[in-house]
């Protein structure tokens, strides 16, 4: 390998496989472990382009985070997997299933993990 560029070359060349989700980003956060289960509240609110919530979890537990609208209809799920116990981020671009990008208004951040649930609203202003 070249120190200078970082670049290399040969033969001895593997594949790659990368999974990549893009608009929602998720980042688990290094600490003790949470007593309890929570959902906080999104920062920045109001946002544009994009916001973030932070989850605790005691122990490992399916999560669903999905994004409703103030009438109730679903919006965009962020997040419908397994989760380790710790704290996690997740970030939303503000865009729906479809990657369309929603007008201004407020929506609903709804977490499911096991018997727990929470809601939080958050504000999109373009």
């Amino acid at each position: 390998m070249d120190k200078k560029t970082q670049w290399g070359s040969g033969s001895n060349l593997k594949p790659w496989l990368v999974d990549v989700i893009t608009a929602v980003a998720e980042q688990n956060l290094p600490g003790a472990l949470p007593t309890a289960f929570s959902l906080s509240q999104n920062y920045p609110n109001p946002f544009n382009p994009e916001t973030a919530v932070k989850l605790a979890l005691p122990r490992g537990e399916n999560v669903v985070i999905r994004i409703y609208d103030l009438l109730g209809q679903h919006v965009r799920t962020l997040l419908d997997r397994h989760l380790m116990a710790g704290y996690t981020e997740i970030v939303w671009d503000g865009k729906d299933e479809n990657s369309r990008v929603l007008p201004s208004g407020v929506y609903l951040v709804r977490m499911q993990a096991g018997e727990f649930s929470a809601t939080r609203k958050v504000v999109v202003m373009r």
